[in-house]
């Protein structure tokens, strides 16, 4: 959060003449309805196979989708601990504990869940008023393996992108050689080596990528088939000790039956309308949108015009006369007002929430966060606290130097041009660091200089001065929240002796710092490490940054002042050379919008393992597949998207690949091991802080479950006059935060005075 600026002020003003008009339906009742303020305004594709819903699509989707089962917050990975939705009760057959037959290091496999038997909730009904029962529920499952798997041949280039299906098909469908060194006398899966990949009852996908590949669902047979609810059973093929990828949500079979193999866009896109649903359901045609068993039910988005839409409230919801009659689910209809994914947006929203144009917005990075100080000052708001993000707010550190990119670079430099065609049509705006013969030569950091940044790093001026003591120290490798959390290992901190230590201890740091006169002698003089940092820097910095990240920028560049080091922007700031637009994940599956062989860091606040789901570290830390195959049309494999450390290590595989099969307690012995390898040898991230989240919401309406995910349980309660202000999180610092500028930049000034007195 940043002291609120003339141009800040400007962008606000100009916001007001932009707010969006939500597509709110006159009310006669007493209860409003309730408006949801939220960023990002494209709805997106909302179906499972095109996973491409934004935040628009996932604020209507909560509402209206429910699914069988819902993981707690902080979920300890005990499956009785899940929250019944379409399911009210389930057993589980786990695969028999046997060793394995890992060639070198073979263990016990335990906790496999090998087949789940759901109970269904009777009397649940879908929006267009059909039946929620076993064959629907087996309908919903098959339809995301046979389109996952394209066993149909359903899926066509101009039906789904490559990059949505890549994520769908990966999590649906496994490569068994992979995974074959961990089978057990029970569990084999090496039978599906050397043949393309079969779904039990519908068939083989003769993709070329299934081949060697196995559906991790088996089958879905239906134990108990009765007109509502019922019972059936999921067998699996994989061991899938966690995650059990039954979760997605379900859809009405009656209104989608011709796309069981195909995936449903929309709502704005060419050939699925938007049907005018608010009377009902049309006959003929396309019937409508996220036709679910939620207890809001779509009726229209319009990002264009509108930039915003509604949902209104089904009365025929399974669960309505029991929330009514705890005086909740009382809101008639929701509207979504969109706000932009910019400052103008994020700081439209802010003002929108302080004027009661909308009812609630959330305070999460993700959302573009809001103005703490607007939200607790103002009488009619309400800010409720809801702990911290487990996200990723780190500045990730590129190991690639340590990988066969390294190798192969200085071999033979990749050439680009040889993929994309001539430079002039693709490079110039995109990689700041490539030649204009079109080549990419690696240039990560090495790991002397990695941990001396991490223990140069400010974190009290990050977590104190910028977020004003809303937010906590990361906890590292895993965030606090989460069930293996170790706060024994050791976490670097702010320690200047350190950090230029290790720049000491390696023999090519050791002789640049001797080059300019730094000694161990003066380890702790740091006018003399800020003089080079400013006449005759030791090392440039590439720091990719965004808009979103540019406060964790510049306290990383200051910071690294202290080494002697700085960035390449004017006064040591972050180089605009090196800012993406508009934001890292938007970049990262974007065709080569930022240099990613050649940048030596990037802050980032992406999602954290919050829960006991260990297999999504893989996400961040598990190497990718076969390297770069000359003619393959792809630089790296998609896997390396994920991995923008360039983490390369046979070690940390191994232990990643064994959280699938393990227990609780050897997982902890291996979040242990990963923990302090990364946090103690590889420093491949700043592990900076996990921000303190919330939500603003009127104080005409309480929502009294942090944890809740549907708005089922608003209850209105107008109060006439405005109440008191709100109460600001203990430690939060209003009066750091009005200085804030002047601190973010205090090495910058530091520079300015340098040369100044050397004029």
């Amino acid at each position: 959060m940043r002291k609120v600026s003339t141009k800040l002020i400007f962008l606000m003003l100009v916001a007001t003449m932009l707010l969006p008009i939500y597509s709110g339906k006159a009310q006669t009742a007493t209860v409003p309805n309730f408006i949801i303020g939220t960023t990002g305004g494209a709805m997106g594709h909302w179906d499972g196979i095109a996973a491409t819903a934004g935040f628009a699509g996932s604020d209507y989707a909560s509402q209206c989708l429910e699914s069988l089962w819902l993981e707690p917050e902080d979920w300890s990975g005990d499956h009785e601990d899940m929250i019944p939705v379409l399911a009210e009760s389930w057993e589980i057959t786990k695969w028999p504990a046997e060793m394995n037959y890992h060639p070198t290091d073979p263990f016990v496999n335990g906790d496999g869940i090998r087949a789940i038997e759901f109970t269904l909730r009777d009397g649940v009904t879908f929006h267009d008023g059909s039946a929620f029962n076993a064959t629907v529920a087996k309908w919903n499952i098959d339809r995301i393996m046979v389109q996952s798997g394209n066993i149909t041949g359903g899926l066509t280039p101009g039906s789904v992108a490559e990059s949505d299906w890549y994520k769908t098909r990966t999590s649906f469908w496994l490569p068994a050689e992979d995974w074959a060194p961990f089978e057990t006398d029970t569990w084999n899966v090496s039978q599906f080596i050397g043949q393309f990949a079969t779904y039990e009852g519908f068939g083989t996908s003769y993709e070329w990528w299934s081949y060697g590949h196995y559906p991790r669902i088996k089958n879905v047979t239906i134990t108990e088939d009765l007109a509502s609810g019922g019972k059936i059973k999921v067998y699996y093929n994989d061991w899938s000790g966690i995650l059990t990828y039954v979760d997605h949500t379900m859809m009405s079979m009656d209104a989608y039956k011709d796309y069981f193999d195909e995936p449903l866009l929309g709502p704005s896109a060419p050939g699925i309308p938007q049907p005018d649903v608010t009377g009902g359901y049309p006959t003929t045609g396309f019937r409508g949108h996220l036709i679910g068993t939620g207890p809001y039910r779509f009726i229209d988005h319009d990002e264009i015009v509108l930039q915003g839409g509604t949902m209104e409230k089904y009365d025929d919801w399974w669960n309505a006369s029991a929330m009514e009659a705890r005086g909740l689910f009382e809101a008639p209809a929701l509207d979504v007002a969109t706000f932009g994914y910019d400052a103008a947006g994020i700081a439209g929203r802010n003002l929108a929430m302080t004027t009661g144009t909308i009812d609630i917005a959330w305070d999460s990075i993700g959302e573009g966060g809001l103005n703490y100080i607007d939200m607790i000052a103002d009488p009619n708001v309400n800010y409720v606290l809801t702990g911290t993000e487990p996200t990723r707010t780190y500045v990730s550190l590129n190991c690639v130097n340590e990988t066969y990119w390294k190798d192969w670079a200085d071999m033979s430099p990749i050439n680009l041009t040889e993929v994309f065609g001539p430079y002039e049509t693709w490079v110039p705006w995109t990689m700041p660091d490539v030649g204009y013969d079109g080549t990419v030569n690696t240039d990560g950091i090495d790991r002397a200089l990695r941990k001396a940044v991490s223990y140069a790093f400010n974190y009290d001026t990050f977590i104190d001065v910028i977020l004003g003591g809303r937010a906590i120290r990361s906890g590292g490798f895993l965030p606090t929240t989460n069930v293996h959390y170790n706060p024994a290992i050791t976490l670097p901190y702010n320690n200047l002796t350190i950090a230029r230590q290790a720049l000491f201890d390696d023999p090519v740091w050791n002789a640049a710092l001797l080059a300019r006169s730094l000694t161990v002698a003066n380890i702790t003089h740091d006018d003399a490490w800020l003089d080079v940092a400013v006449n005759d820097p030791i090392f440039i910095f590439n720091l990719a940054w965004d808009q979103a990240n540019l406060d964790i920028s510049n306290v990383f560049a200051t910071s690294i002042n202290a080494l002697g080091m700085r960035c390449g922007g004017p006064f040591g700031a972050p180089d605009p050379a090196w800012e993406v637009v508009p934001d890292f994940y938007t970049a990262l599956y974007s065709d080569y919008s930022f240099n990613a062989l050649t940048y030596h860091g990037i802050p980032t606040n992406w999602p954290g393992m919050d829960i006991r789901a260990t297999p999504s570290l893989e996400y961040y830390y598990h190497s990718p597949g076969l390297p770069y195959v000359d003619g393959s049309g792809a630089v790296y494999p998609f896997e390396q998207f994920y991995n923008i450390n360039f983490v390369y290590n046979e070690t940390v595989d191994y232990w990643l690949d064994q959280t699938w099969f393990s227990n609780f307690s050897r997982t902890q012995e291996l979040m242990d091991k990963l923990t302090t390898h990364f946090q103690t040898r590889q420093f491949s991230d700043i592990m900076v802080a996990e921000p303190m989240t919330g939500y603003a919401i009127n104080k005409d309406w309480e929502f009294p479950l942090s944890g809740a995910v549907t708005f089922a349980f608003l209850k209105y309660v107008p109060e006439g006059p405005a109440g008191p202000p709100g109460e600001p999180i203990p430690g939060f610092h209003i009066a750091t935060l009005l200085a804030v500028a002047a601190v973010t930049i205090s090495g910058i000034g530091y520079s300015l005075k340098k040369k100044r007195k050397r004029a």
